[in-house]
């Protein structure tokens, strides 16, 4: 595949590899938020081939201060339009290792959350989904997190770095405990990759921490996490 640069001329060539029925690819680059805070920008590409098109899906996932994460998803359709220019100069062959799919984009389908304070009681159960994605044959990996909260839908991008996946955002305000003031949440969120992970990974451990801050500062939730696969 070639992209555009944003002065019009042409990208390098990418790699596109045909997995399960789509034609896939995974960009990640920097990215820098309004805020001034630096992250990173995922990008994925999946497009099941028709008789007169591509259609699929672009996930558009940007992750940098707790208060900057985004993850965008939209449809798309390409349609041929006609013969390659003749001023775009592509290779013949390309000089790319055979696909090795990582063993992060195991995490992925329906999972059984299990909570636990300190002593090991249980203090919530929930299903999500995961569905994971990986710049090719790297650990640059994205893991999209969604559950269904009182509000509606909720959509959590994970990002794989030393052995783990974590994510940190914004969780919103809250009362601080005794005065009631109000209170700004993050949230810490993170799980590890099994010695021995399978593809799908049946299950993970983990923690998530919830610190407040503004009218009062502390910690709001300390737990450890269990994330067991479904059947299905």
């Amino acid at each position: 595949a070639v992209f555009t640069e944003p002065d019009g001329t042409p990208a390098e060539p990418m790699v596109v590899d045909y997995v399960d029925g789509s034609w896939q690819l995974v960009e990640q680059t920097d990215w820098t938020c309004s805020d001034g805070s630096v992250g990173l920008q995922t990008v994925q590409w999946s497009l099941i081939p028709g008789e007169d098109a591509l259609t699929g899906t672009r996930i558009d996932v940007r992750t940098a201060s707790p208060e900057c994460v985004v993850v965008l998803e939209e449809p798309v359709t390409m349609t041929r339009t006609g013969d390659i220019d003749a001023g775009i100069d592509l290779p013949e062959t390309v000089d790319a290792a055979p696909l090795q799919p990582s063993p992060q984009e195991g995490l992925s389908g329906s999972y059984e959350r299990v909570a636990t304070d300190s002593d090991g009681t249980e203090v919530d159960r929930a299903t999500v989904d995961f569905r994971s994605f990986c710049v090719r044959n790297s650990d640059d990996c994205v893991a999209l997190k969604r559950f269904e909260d009182v509000d509606g839908p909720v959509v959590v991008p994970f990002l794989f770095e030393s052995g783990q996946w974590s994510a940190q955002f914004n969780a919103g305000e809250a009362e601080c405990p005794g005065s009631g003031s109000p209170g700004h949440q993050l949230m810490y969120e993170q799980y590890a990759l099994p010695e021995d992970a399978t593809t799908p990974i049946q299950s993970l451990t983990g923690s998530e921490l919830v610190t407040v801050h503004g009218g009062c500062a502390g910690v709001m939730r300390d737990f450890d996490l269990a994330l067991q696969r479904q059947e299905g």
